[in-house]
């Protein structure tokens, strides 16, 4: 145990930096104390500021190899912060967004998109995203896009169904396609991955 010249507080010696010059072999106050000092000086001291930068950058060229193994240490530590923050921020986003059935609406003529989803104004972004970077995307809908403008398609919420599975948004999102074509409206969804779809129901 030693005791901390600067808070007065008897610690071990594992709160100690170590120090070969004096006869103990610590350093006479706590890390705590010491980081404290140093962090204070740091930001009110330009030519402390200064000196620290270029010890750094000294030691970073006498050791490169370590300097670039801490560097990529931070950096992958950084980075799965960051995504692990996107990723929260995105659950967060999507759990405040309407589920059930949606409608692309052509304003222009008689043809609309309709489709599901558990987060459909997230849904929304991923297919203005997709339809202007041509990734993905229903290849009719692409062409009426491109020819009539992003001003000419309307975004509609049609069906609530908040909590509903994966299953019933599917059931509802086939009676809507099914009464928009009794309506004489041209449907922009693949024929074939809904006959699928009732073939597997």
């Amino acid at each position: 145990m030693k005791k901390c010249t600067k808070c007065g507080i008897e610690k071990p010696l594992v709160e100690f930096y170590k120090q070969k010059t004096v006869k103990c072999g610590y350093r006479a106050a706590c890390k705590k104390c010491c980081d404290e000092y140093v962090m204070k000086r740091y930001y009110s001291d330009e030519e402390f500021k200064q000196r620290i930068a270029d010890n750094r950058a000294s030691w970073s060229k006498n050791n490169p190899d370590k300097a670039k193994a801490n560097a990529r240490k931070h950096y992958y530590k950084d980075h799965e912060r960051t995504k692990e923050r996107l990723k929260q921020n995105s659950l967060k986003w999507k759990s405040n967004c309407t589920s059930g059935v949606y409608i692309i609406r052509n304003l222009k003529e008689n043809k609309v998109y309709i489709g599901e989803s558990h987060a459909i104004e997230n849904r929304w972004i991923s297919h203005r995203s997709a339809l202007k970077k041509n990734s993905r995307v229903n290849k009719r809908l692409k062409q009426d896009w491109d020819r009539l403008g992003e001003e000419n398609f309307e975004f509609q919420i049609l069906t609530d169904l908040s909590g509903s599975s994966k299953i019933e948004r599917l059931i509802e999102e086939e009676r809507t396609i099914k009464k928009y074509e009794k309506e004489g409206y041209k449907i922009y969804n693949n024929p074939n991955s809904r006959n699928d779809y009732k073939e597997n129901k």
